[in-house]
């Protein structure tokens, strides 16, 4: 009996710690991406003349999304899988903070303000539903009140983290432009890791490499894009240094692949990495029309500037 009491403990104990660390982890990166556009006000509205109004309005539309998904949210955890719903509300989420870099008017803020609340509307519920079927019921509130004190802890890192990171700019772009880059990609990655790891399935293997070789339709555009927006020496320069970079990555890439492999004994680790690779060259080559806008107008005055010259 004492043996059978004492196996009991020590499996509550192991389940508190190998999930609740975790989760802690990403609350505390689902709060900073939620509370991200109050730190960005100050450069928003010095770089796109948003009034205080309508990041009011902003914030507040968050909501009308996160409560429209809160019940399908709950149920789809419950229903279906609590781990997939929080890894997929994970990926979307930190992908659409990332895509927040990119609004220039009020419209575009509402709307990314919007669908990230219909992204995070399931995550809460998802862990509280997670977390029902991990715990007995008497030990439920103990690891809830665990996970929400990251709360908390997200303000006092995300506050001071989140001011160095806005007075900064880096490559030309805003500070506020990268705080929501590198807010949302944690979440992306943090997402992707328990999402990428599907039971065999010969249909789902099928569905997820039509999908990779889908971005090898990316490919003839992407080498024309150089000579769009650079001169012609400018552009046969990008081209060599690309086309190296690319085949570096040939040696490294399959290396870097095994490597992880070994490592962790999984598949998973290699197809994360991809998987971050190609949203962050995404969100790159997102930027690029902000980048020329910028050098643009560090070289040339408006034509405002040069008739009141």
């Amino acid at each position: 009996m004492l043996a059978a009491a004492t196996l009991v403990g020590h499996t509550r104990h192991q389940t508190a710690v190998r999930l609740l660390p975790f989760l802690f982890v990403l609350y505390i990166v689902n709060y900073l991406d939620r509370t991200s556009v109050a730190f960005a006000a100050i450069g928003m509205s010095r770089d796109l003349g948003i009034s205080d109004r309508v990041f009011g309005l902003g914030v507040g539309v968050f909501f009308v999304g996160y409560l429209a998904l809160q019940i399908p949210g709950s149920l789809l955890a419950e229903i279906w899988s609590a781990r997939r719903t929080i890894s997929g509300s994970m990926v979307v989420w930190g992908s659409l903070t990332a895509l927040t870099a990119l609004v220039h008017t009020p419209t575009q803020l509402y709307l990314a303000r919007f669908l990230l609340g219909l992204a995070e509307a399931s995550f809460f519920p998802g862990v509280m539903v997670y977390l029902s079927h991990w715990f007995i019921q008497k030990d439920r509130a103990k690891a809830a009140s665990n996970f929400m004190a990251a709360i908390p802890l997200s303000l006092l890192i995300g506050s001071p983290t989140a001011g160095w990171i806005v007075g900064h700019h880096w490559l030309g772009v805003a500070g506020w432009r990268w705080l929501f880059v590198l807010e949302g990609i944690p979440a992306v990655v943090l997402g992707a890791l328990g999402l990428i790891v599907f039971p065999p399935s010969l249909v789902m293997t099928l569905c997820l490499f039509s999908l990779m070789m889908v971005e090898l339709a990316s490919l003839p555009v992407f080498w024309a894009i150089p000579t769009e927006i650079l001169s012609d020496t400018a552009a046969a320069g990008a081209l060599g240094v690309a086309s190296t970079i690319a085949n570096i990555a040939g040696f490294f890439g399959p290396s870097a692949f095994g490597y992880l492999r070994t490592r962790t004994g999984s598949l998973a680790s290699g197809y994360g990495a991809i998987t971050v690779s190609w949203a962050a060259s995404g969100v790159l080559m997102l930027m690029i029309p902000g980048l020329r806008q910028k050098a643009r107008d560090a070289h040339f005055p408006s034509a405002s500037a040069t008739a009141d010259y």
